[in-house]
């Protein structure tokens, strides 16, 4: 997490890096299957608009934290005042 992009690497053989602006985020949750709850990792799944952006395999307790940090800028964004372009 930046003050305004989010970074998420993923992909052993083939590495991508996926990038999306805190600002046009729209929604952030965090998801566990039973694997990942027994051992206490989670994914962070952002909604963006026209996708998703995922962030996987780290501890719970830093997944609260970042969705938590996301959703403090979500809260003050005023979507109606975004610029189109």
């Amino acid at each position: 997490l930046d003050e305004k992009l989010i970074f998420a690497r993923r992909g052993w053989l083939v590495p991508r890096l996926d990038i999306a602006s805190r600002l046009k985020l729209q929604s952030v949750e965090i998801v566990q299957g039973p694997l990942a709850r027994r051992r206490g990792h989670a994914t962070l799944v952002f909604g963006v608009a026209g996708g998703s952006l995922q962030i996987g395999g780290i501890p719970l307790d830093d997944a609260r934290a970042n969705r938590d940090a996301v959703l403090g800028r979500i809260a003050t964004v005023d979507f109606s005042r975004l610029p189109t372009g």
